[in-house]
């Protein structure tokens, strides 16, 4: 439903993602990464800037601190959700799709 969501938000069929992802490989990882109960020692990174190859990646309880997209501008920005958000990443894969419509 969220594919279905993102033809809407771009002016496309609800349908239109469907036969570009259904029956294709499917990756659903599950990870966990804890609140760190102690500052990190300073100049470490927990994870390095990257992009995601997926089509999504959605992060349910994203409220820690940490979390950046990079602007348009070249600006890092930090990614302050509320309590109980759900966050979406667009992944190289959408971002190829959309024909760099939604950047990943």
């Amino acid at each position: 439903e969220i594919l279905e969501g993102v033809a809407l938000h771009l002016g496309l069929a609800e349908d239109w993602f469907d036969d570009k992802v259904n029956f294709g490989n499917s990756i659903l990882r599950l990870l966990h990464y804890p609140p760190q109960q102690t500052p990190p020692p300073a100049g470490t990174v927990r994870a390095g800037a990257h992009e995601d190859i997926n089509v999504i990646t959605l992060l349910l309880g994203a409220e820690e601190a940490g979390l950046q997209v990079l602007h348009s501008s070249g600006e890092w920005l930090d990614v302050n959700p509320p309590a109980g958000a759900l966050v979406i990443n667009c992944g190289d894969m959408l971002q190829r799709l959309t024909g760099g419509v939604l950047p990943s």
